[in-house]
C-alpha cells in the first residue's frame, strides 16, 4: 500500500499570503472552541494569556511571525488589547495530517 499526500509546506506549496490565511482560519477555529468554553459569551474571556504556533515549512524558512500573525491579528481584532499575548512561532518541517499551522493557546476566562 502506499501512502500519499498533498504537501502544505510554507515556502514550497503554501505562499506567506495562503499561509496567513490558514493561520487565520486557526484562529477562527481556537474562537469556536473558546466560545463553547465560555457558555456562548466571549465577553467572559479576560485576556489572551499564550499564542504558541508552529509552522509547517522549508528548511530557511524564516518567517513563521509572519503567518502566526494571521491568529495573532484576529485576537486582537476581536478582543482588542486583551488580544495581546506572550507568544512564539516556530518552524518545523512536518505537521500531522500536513497542516500548513498548528496554534497552541490559552485565555483567562471569567467564571
Amino acid at each position: 500500500m502506499e501512502w500519499t499526500s498533498q504537501s502544505s509546506n510554507v515556502g514550497a506549496e503554501r505562499t506567506l499570503e495562503d499561509s496567513y490565511q490558514a493561520a487565520r482560519l486557526t484562529g477562527l477555529s481556537i474562537l469556536s472552541v473558546l466560545k463553547e468554553a465560555c457558555q456562548g459569551d466571549l465577553d467572559r474571556v479576560v485576556q489572551t494569556v499564550q499564542i504558541h504556533g508552529l509552522v509547517n515549512c522549508i528548511d530557511g524558512f524564516t518567517d513563521s511571525p509572519k503567518v502566526i500573525n494571521g491568529t495573532s491579528e484576529l485576537l486582537l481584532d476581536v478582543f482588542g488589547d486583551a488580544g495581546l499575548a506572550a507568544r512564539a512561532a516556530v518552524g518545523t518541517n512536518s505537521l500531522p495530517g500536513n497542516m500548513t499551522c498548528e496554534v497552541v493557546s490559552s485565555f483567562e476566562i471569567r467564571t
